[in-house]
């Protein structure tokens, strides 16, 4: 089955595929080879394939995943492949946040701030699971 993850600005990844494992917002899923079709929302997490008996890791910062004739189609704002990761990056996005979250703020501003620290927990938790790999 093929893989597709696409952004705005690129095609993160199009490759066959034995497994993929994401996050929906009514749960965590998997979709093997002829899985009945499916729409569902992402939450802004790590995406897990199989490809060759090896797992990879994808950051997904939310989205679409449609599922249909064996092409699983992400569609998001944003991703990032593990190896593309800097972890120094996400470090100091993670602490920008965590610092603008305790400032008093607007509400729009908080919510900007949240979501900014979940796309940083995220990019550090693929990070560091590939490393496990």
């Amino acid at each position: 089955m093929i893989l597709e993850i696409v952004t705005p600005r690129k095609v993160i990844k199009e490759e066959n595929v034995e497994f993929v494992s994401m996050e929906g917002i009514d749960g965590s899923f998997g979709v093997l080879a002829d899985h009945m079709p499916l729409l569902a929302q992402l939450k802004i997490a790590p995406l897990h394939y199989v490809k060759d008996n090896r797992t990879e890791l994808v950051a997904v910062m939310g989205g679409v995943a449609r599922v249909m004739s064996n092409v699983i189609t992400i569609v998001t704002e944003d991703a990032e492949k593990a190896i593309e990761i800097d972890e120094l990056k996400a470090k100091k996005e993670k602490e920008d946040a965590q610092a603008y979250l305790t400032k008093k703020a607007e509400i729009a501003d908080i919510m900007k701030a949240e979501i900014q620290l979940r796309k940083a927990l995220v990019k550090l938790r693929v990070a560091e699971s590939s490393k496990r790999i």
